[in-house]
């Protein structure tokens, strides 16, 4: 008789799944599961990296179906700060990696995939420790290994058709043997030939450096305050770690514990992250059209930067909760179950000219005016004033050092009352500002509209945005602010000539 006949029940239910085929009983799970989505995919390298998130306080599995097996992974069902995950391990390299990032997203409702783990550091400006977030992946071990002989001058093969290319650029190798030829000739690295869902099946697009997307990166700058541990046992780092937004982040499937490779990537491609996963996460999440980004935390300056054999052999754990850390903050600042992150809806705004019409132009024919000088005559004249003692206390309480008056550069006025210290450095970077306020820039365009001569005085009585413990230092000292304007404003008077007509004549 057929040996099907004599097969039991798990028999059958492994080789239906061997041949592809999804049980009715793990269908069903699925099903049920997905009436509960959509989740957060969160994607783990391997048990050392999804150890520490699944003992972390923070993740709550559902108890009444905590996971699922199929095709020889694990999907682990849970909470982390009131939002729904699934969690899967990929297990080491890019088609691992690849091949469980594609059965996350076929089989479950989800809304965005997270990645995390450790890699390998190529910036020596950044420490071990240090979490990074790049805003591109690649991979970079897909290659058009040059024919012996051929220059960089030379079509490489099956170049014509469009299945490789010598834009992205190639790796150099030292000779192979102990000849004068170079027998390995040199790498060209190649884009993924990807084929998104948004595509037509069987039509090939290419892709090298993988964006992730940008409302997960807008929320990561977030985490930059985040504080780490530092300190393994007693064995310390130099610097407490930090969360840093960088560049690029590089995948293949190779370990890189060699200082020139690491350098190559570096000058190469502005890489820092250094790993063997992220870039096929980054590539299955493209083509599908799922929002990702992944955080991977450094455990070692790749090929030494100790006289460590690897610091990944000390400091290996501290980056892999450091990634679980990161992870779980991210998670509780995304917006609340069933909610989208929306885009920055406000987007930007662009600093305008006003319109003007001086009484020296035509009428009804505008000119444009931003910044407005102050008479020059005026101005001279208030040089002198320089050297003004001003008073320097509010009953007892007293400045730092006696109040001064000095020319400068800019000042801006809107009809904002600005007590934000983003803004105020903002306002200084951009524009060189120092008086901020709501009032004078009105004044300044009226009088040149009218061919008036101007000059304002302001005395400063805060720092925008605070610089102290003071709530509002305007709250203390803007009564002393206030006289010393009135103070200068007399004393300025005073230098005037005398006024013939009303135009100031010059000396």
């Amino acid at each position: 008789e057929p040996k099907e006949r004599y097969e039991t029940h798990h028999d059958k239910r492994k080789r239906k799944e061997a041949n592809g085929e999804i049980s009715p009983t793990v269908l069903s799970k699925i099903e049920w599961m997905n009436k509960r989505g959509p989740y957060l995919g969160i994607v783990a390298p391997n048990n050392f990296e999804l150890n520490p998130l699944l003992a972390s306080q923070a993740y709550v599995p559902y108890p009444s179906l905590p996971f699922i097996d199929f095709a020889g992974r694990r999907f682990r069902f849970g909470k982390i700060s009131n939002q729904r995950v699934v969690i899967v391990m990929t297990g080491l390299g890019m088609v691992n990696a690849g091949v469980a990032t594609q059965l996350l997203v076929s089989l479950f409702r989800l809304k965005g995939v997270l990645h995390y783990g450790i890699a390998g550091n190529a910036d020596v400006n950044l420490e071990i420790g240090d979490v990074t977030i790049p805003k591109y992946w690649a991979h970079s071990g897909l290659w058009n290994w040059q024919r012996y002989g051929d220059g960089i001058d030379d079509e490489l093969a099956l170049e014509a058709p469009g299945d490789y290319t010598r834009d992205i650029g190639y790796l150099q190798f030292s000779k192979y043997t102990n000849g004068s030829d170079n027998l390995l000739n040199r790498v060209w690295y190649q884009p993924e030939e990807i084929f998104p869902v948004t595509g037509t099946p069987e039509v090939r697009e290419h892709i090298f450096w993988v964006p992730v997307d940008k409302s997960y990166l807008n929320l990561a700058r977030q985490l930059e305050d985040t504080k780490l541990p530092q300190c393994v046992n007693t064995t310390c780092l130099p610097r407490p770690p930090k969360v840093t937004i960088v560049d690029r982040g590089v995948s293949a499937s190779v370990f890189v514990d060699n200082a020139a490779y690491r350098t190559f990537l570096r000058s190469k491609f502005n890489a820092t992250a250094v790993e063997m996963e992220s870039a096929a996460v980054a590539l299955i999440c493209h083509q599908q059209s799922i929002p990702f980004v992944v955080i991977r935390a450094l455990s070692d300056l790749a090929g030494g930067g100790s006289d460590m054999s690897n610091e990944a052999d000390i400091f290996g754990s501290l980056a892999a909760q450091n990634s679980v850390d990161v992870l779980v903050k991210f998670v509780s600042l995304l917006p609340p179950y069933g909610s989208k992150i929306h885009d920055n809806l406000l987007n930007r705004i662009w600093y305008q000219p006003e319109e003007i019409f001086p009484v020296t132009g035509t009428p009804e024919v505008r000119e444009h005016a931003f910044w407005v000088p102050v008479d020059e005559y005026f101005l001279d004249i208030a040089s002198k004033l320089e050297n003004t003692k001003l008073p320097q206390c509010v009953n007892t309480t007293c400045l730092p050092r006696p109040p001064k008056v000095t020319i400068v550069d800019k000042g801006v006025s809107a009809s904002v009352f600005v007590d934000n210290a983003a803004y105020r450095t903002f306002l200084r970077s951009k524009f060189n500002a120092t008086a901020v306020e709501m009032e004078s820039a009105a004044i300044a365009l009226i009088s040149h509209e009218q061919n008036i001569p101007f000059i304002v005085i302001r005395a400063l009585s805060d720092l925008a945005g605070g610089g102290s413990e003071i709530s509002n230092e305007a709250d203390i000292f803007g009564s002393l602010a206030a006289v010393n304007s009135v103070d200068v404003l007399v004393k300025f008077v005073g230098l005037l000539p005398q006024y013939r007509g009303s135009k100031v004549q010059s000396e």
